[in-house]
């Protein structure tokens, strides 16, 4: 489902959808909870950060989540365009640079906001990317890569899969974004 966050002045965020428009708040435990896994499983950097200023309301389980989600969002969208849904029809992410007024001095930017996605993806899969985003077909890729075409199709379907995606528009984006950090994980073996 199409979905735009929108920053309210006093620090709540708005959820609009094509069925409503509302006030996130801890009530709603199903679409917090949602979330607060995605945050877990795909930002693992920011949910460490976000764990930490919160811990305090950990044994206020649906508080604590709520603050980890309210916040992430708050870093991450926020302005109410029509340029580009925050998360599209395919469950894709689309991070925006938000009117943050302690943007430049706040520890958390670049761990919470902007944040780096976990690679869950293999040395090939990320060799695969990376020449598609240079711009080879899946033809040359295996020529490349000293593959088949059928090998190359399936490292594609286990990325998508891996990401939870359904478009290599995004793992493009992903890709980009990360370049530089999964470029030194390949080049000291830590993927």
């Amino acid at each position: 489902m199409e979905t735009e966050f929108f920053n309210k002045n006093d620090g709540r965020v708005v959820v609009i959808t094509e069925n409503e428009d509302k006030t996130l708040t801890e009530n709603d435990v199903e679409l917090v909870n949602s979330y607060f896994d995605r945050i877990q499983n795909e930002f693992p950097d920011a949910y460490k950060s976000l764990d930490k200023l919160y811990h305090n309301f950990k044994p206020l389980q649906r508080r604590f989540k709520f603050k980890v989600v309210n916040r992430f969002l708050q870093c991450n969208f926020g302005r109410y365009d029509t340029a580009e849904y925050d998360i599209d029809k395919d469950n894709n992410l689309h991070f925006e640079k938000t009117d943050c007024p302690i943007r430049g001095d706040c520890p958390l930017e670049n761990i919470v906001c902007f944040p780096k996605m976990k690679s869950c993806l293999s040395l090939r899969e990320i060799e695969v990317i990376n020449l598609a985003v240079e711009g080879h077909n899946s033809e040359e890729i295996a020529e490349i890569l000293h593959i088949s075409t059928h090998t190359v199709h399936n490292h594609v379907t286990n990325i998508l899969d891996k990401m939870n995606v359904h478009s290599m528009k995004y793992v493009y984006k992903w890709y980009i974004t990360n370049n530089k950090t999964l470029n030194n994980d390949k080049r000291s073996g830590n993927q």
